[in-house]
């Protein structure tokens, strides 16, 4: 069984720029560098979290809501059901430090939002330790107890991203559309 699943091209490349565009203009961006308080801090926004009873109720959460239920059309194993939605960023150099999303009763899925992005330019995603390259329009799905870290890209510009946080074992998932 595989600990990361990688789906390309979630959207219509034209729907994915016009996504990116938009959310990059939504007023909902802040860097006060704060995910939750019981992890790592990031730069971004959480716009929906059931735990911490945050509902922003902006067009830019319904945005990725509806990119989440477009996604999940492309999987047979992810939930209806969203704990959180985090719209964050990178800045150039700036990585994570090793951290979860969750328990193992939850599924995290990292949507690489960029419209345009250069393999040399880094960026990459490590988790456990496979090694997942940031391409725009890209998912990875894995548990949200697997530890893992975003790395920033070395070029001049943010590296932006919604990480989706829903119900869900994806050991136990993942399998059933194995057998």
């Amino acid at each position: 069984m595989s600990k990361v699943t990688i789906i390309d091209n979630v959207l219509p490349k034209r729907v994915h720029t016009w996504l990116h565009k938009l959310l990059i203009m939504e007023p909902v961006w802040n860097l006060n560098m704060f995910s939750n308080e019981e992890n790592h801090r990031i730069a971004g926004r959480i716009l929906y979290c059931k735990h911490q009873n945050i509902n922003t109720k902006t067009p830019a959460q319904a945005l990725c809501a509806m990119t989440y239920f477009l996604l999940r059309e492309k999987t047979k194993f992810l939930s209806n059901h969203i704990i959180r939605i985090h719209l964050g960023a990178k800045a150039p150099l700036q990585n994570d430090e090793f951290h979860t999303d969750g328990t193992e009763d939850e599924t995290t899925v990292l949507y690489y939002l960029n419209d345009k992005w250069n393999k040399s330019w880094g960026g990459h995603t490590i988790v456990d330790d496979v090694k997942v390259e940031y391409k725009p329009n890209r998912a990875v799905i894995y548990s949200a107890a697997t530890s893992h870290k975003g790395l920033a890209g070395n070029v001049s510009h943010f590296r932006s991203y919604i990480n989706y946080v829903v119900k869900g074992n994806y050991a136990k998932d993942i399998k059933k559309i194995q057998i």
